[in-house]
């Protein structure tokens, strides 16, 4: 699984080596964050049940009874991490956006949050 490229050769120097170097010690970094989760939350502790890394690792397909892969569970992480953040500055952007041009809906988010 994993990022896609039109040679199956990386040469070396490139930047598209040196991402995938930077990419597989970052995977090297989340498989020992599955391990440390998996040694600290059994599959039936509550934070197994209630937390996305317990759902990645534990949850079982509904039609099959089937479990991640390893490396299905390592690119979904993955995905969570850089996906997320795109998606969180993108949606702060564009509400910081609407806020400045429309002062009414600016007025009533800081009285609201002023009683917060």
């Amino acid at each position: 699984g994993g990022f896609m490229s039109l040679t199956t050769k990386q040469i070396p120097g490139t930047s598209f080596a040196e991402a995938m170097k930077a990419r597989d010690r970052i995977l090297d970094t989340v498989d020992v964050l599955i391990d440390k989760f998996m040694s600290e939350n059994p599959e039936d502790s509550e934070r197994a049940q209630i937390t996305i890394m317990g759902r990645l690792i534990y949850g079982k397909d509904k039609d099959n009874n089937r479990v991640m892969t390893r490396d299905e569970m390592k690119d979904n992480i993955l995905n969570l991490i850089f996906a997320g953040h795109d998606t969180t500055y993108a949606s702060i952007s564009t509400l910081l956006y609407h806020l400045s041009e429309n002062k009414d809906a600016m007025d009533a988010l800081a009285t609201e949050v002023s009683t917060l």
